[in-house]
């Protein structure tokens, strides 16, 4: 069973769990990172899965448009072999570099259920991969002698340089694995291990040197990144463009092409500055919208209604020092009938608004760059443009009393539930989680323990969330913990608050 983390709710209290498979490795012992990318992480790399894939061929994975541009779920792992028994019809993809521990010839060894492939390169560089071993149908797990093909020939490495690799796996039905392993100077066969691997840059288009290897700066654009979903939950994302302002209003469409003009959603990314020159000065943010909405200011939730409604307005008051930025992000949903989403800023002291094009910022998502602010191995402007948030910073402190959240159109009759928890400890694996690892929580709420519709997502630093707007029944709550590899925990026991 898993480890239990504690959740209140007026006084009463229940148990949720965390869950995570990644093994912790001992950072000390890596090898040296000088001749790697500068965000690429050592000990570690991801696996991506494509779902609802048939077929047991690579050729099925790879023909996919989706592939290798958009995975359905990313997973963090400590050595080259990966799951069993996940599931039928799927594909995977490992992305990463090698570090040899020291120089000389290696032999690598590949098994897998089914068809399974190991590519490496001469260099860093992944065009200059080539394909040197694979299972041509299936093999049992850590079997590496069915096939001649499963053995590469020996490869002379060295110690002093990284070299990229990809494991391409398609599953179809039945058993389902694969795993690499090598053997080389002083050692004999062993799956290749946390301390022979780091994690891929996503665009690396330059060598990596011995001062701090690639860096390169993001090229910014006026306003927002848009990124826009079908389904009202960013069930399926559709396309990502940037765009000058977040002023949409439609009587029977959507925003996006391919969007239908209902049930959709979309998501907004930005970095505000704050104009004035001195002191500090206060911003009022205003949102409108038909139906639902969140807006974050730093990381923090400002403003939500996330619930069906007719065209409302909403604002926030922030106190900014001159020539302040913070990120912005708005998230949107339509149900049915008209949509609306509209987001102003207005300058307090002067009462006038604000020129979007000139106060907000994000990145050009035509120009690629290898900047990887939240250290999860992926470029800002890659997960952008693939439907990710590129700026999570969960584990910094926020003050929550810096904000003042008005509605500009009170609606009557409602009322607020305090939700609050303690923070998990361990994982289920027994090992300790730092606030660091915990990306977010999802609360789930509704007036029928069968229909928890509604979603309130906070931050990993937060232990509390107060839910507004509602009307005076019996609601339920149920609440998920997310770690930072996207795993989540099963959910908690529903509990209930009666809203007089």
């Amino acid at each position: 069973m898993p480890r239990h983390i504690l959740f209140i709710l007026h006084c009463s209290a229940f148990l949720l769990a965390v869950c995570q498979t990644s093994q912790a490795q001992d950072l000390k012992k890596l090898p040296s990172t000088a001749s790697l990318p500068e965000s690429s992480v050592p000990g570690e790399v991801r696996i991506y899965y494509w779902d609802d894939i048939t077929g047991d061929s690579i050729e099925a994975l790879t023909a996919n448009e989706t592939y290798p541009e958009s995975p359905d779920l990313t997973k963090t792992v400590t050595e080259l072999q990966g799951v069993t028994s996940r599931g039928d019809n799927y594909g995977s993809l490992v992305r990463g570099y090698i570090l040899p521990p020291a120089t000389g010839l290696y032999t690598f060894y590949v098994s897998g259920d089914d068809e399974t492939e190991f590519w490496l390169s001469s260099s860093y560089d992944a065009s200059q991969k080539s394909k040197i071993a694979a299972v041509p149908d299936w093999t049992r797990s850590l079997n590496y002698s069915k096939y001649s093909s499963q053995r590469s020939p020996a490869i002379e490495l060295s110690a002093d340089k990284g070299y990229y690799f990809e494991i391409v796996h398609k599953e179809a039905g039945g058993g389902d694995h694969f795993s690499v392993a090598w053997d080389g100077p002083g050692f004999s066969r062993e799956i290749i291990s946390g301390q022979n691997i780091a994690s891929y840059i996503v665009d690396s288009t330059s060598a990596p040197n011995v001062d701090g290897g690639l860096t390169s700066d993001v090229a910014y654009t006026n306003g927002f990144v848009g990124q826009y979903f079908q389904g009202r939950d960013f069930d399926r994302f559709l396309a990502a463009r940037n765009d000058q302002t977040i002023y949409f209003q439609s009587s029977s469409g959507s925003f996006a092409d391919g969007q239908l003009k209902d049930n959709f959603s979309a998501r907004w990314y930005g970095e505000f500055t704050a104009p004035h020159p001195d002191g500090g000065r206060n911003y009022t943010f205003r949102v409108r919208t038909d139906d639902g909405f969140r807006l974050y200011v730093d990381g923090e939730k400002n403003l939500s209604a996330w619930r069906d409604q007719g065209a409302s307005a909403y604002t926030t008051t922030v106190t900014f020092q001159p020539q302040q930025s913070v990120n912005l992000m708005m998230e949107y949903y339509e149900h049915g009938g008209a949509a609306v989403a509209q987001l102003s800023i207005i300058d307090d002291s002067t009462g006038a608004e604000l020129k979007i094009g000139e106060v907000v910022r994000s990145p050009d998502l035509s120009v690629p760059s290898d900047t990887d602010s939240d250290g999860d191995g992926l470029s800002d402007t890659w997960e952008l443009r693939n439907g990710l948030s590129p700026w999570l910073d969960d584990a910094s402190e926020i003050n929550n009393n810096r904000y003042t959240s008005v509605p500009t159109t009170p609606e009557p009759d409602t009322g607020t539930v305090t939700l609050s928890w303690t923070a998990p400890l361990t994982r289920v694996n027994g090992s300790s989680i730092s606030l660091s690892e915990i990306q977010r929580y999802e609360i789930v709420y509704g007036d029928s323990p069968s229909d928890l519709s509604n979603t309130v997502v906070v931050g990993g630093a937060q232990t509390s969330a107060e839910i507004s707007g509602l009307s005076s029944t019996t609601w339920y709550f149920s609440m998920k913990t997310v770690d930072t590899d996207g795993l989540k925990s099963e959910s908690s026991k529903v509990l209930s608050h009666t809203v007089e």
